[in-house]
């Protein structure tokens, strides 16, 4: 498997491996990962500078990585750092959708997809950009696909930014209009 393509292609076994990565705790996680420290930008007043927080996490499976500078200290960057790396690889890889594709089902409630921890909305957006590159990006018929709303998943795709940006590109690389968050002119 090489990070070098657009995205990535894995099998799509029972539980595929990015859907375990996705699943994996913080540990787990970590432990497939070399870990990189670098002096970053950010806030940190007078301290900044002097401690190498910066946090780079390299996937070893993928080359893909995930890296934090935010937090003043080395823990918060590695919790970041294994955050951003989760949504990279859900962006990343991509598996054809098979036959249970009802796992949004299981966060709706009425018109809006509810009660998704942080660590879960990785795991539902690689999912949904699974359902949309299966249709080309047009939101409504991976909606269809996924047994929900074209306005609820268009709703989880805008309340998550890095989803956003992915489910643009593709819709960009098919001649369609981007989708836009709520309160600004745009299609969904």
């Amino acid at each position: 498997m090489s990070a070098k393509s657009n995205h990535l292609q894995v099998s799509n076994d029972s539980a595929s491996p990015r859907d375990l990565w996705l699943a994996m705790d913080e540990a787990a996680l970590a432990a497939l990962c070399i870990r990189q420290t670098f002096r970053g930008s950010g806030p940190g007043g007078q301290h900044r500078n002097t401690t190498s927080s910066g946090v780079r996490m390299v996937h070893q499976p993928t080359e893909l990585c995930g890296q934090a500078t935010q937090g003043r200290s080395q823990v918060d960057n590695i919790r970041a750092a294994l955050m951003s790396l989760r949504w990279t690889i859900a962006i990343e890889i991509r598996l054809p959708l098979n036959g249970d594709s009802t796992v949004l089902l299981q966060h709706r409630t009425g018109d809006r997809l509810t009660q998704i921890t942080r660590q879960a909305a990785p795991q539902l957006a690689a999912v949904v950009l699974d359902a949309l590159a299966d249709t080309g990006f047009v939101v409504n018929a991976a909606a269809a696909n996924l047994g929900v709303s074209s306005s609820q998943l268009a709703g989880f795709i805008t309340d998550h930014p890095p989803l956003l940006t992915a489910a643009n590109r593709g819709r960009e690389s098919h001649q369609l209009r981007p989708l836009t968050a709520p309160g600004r002119r745009g299609s969904r």
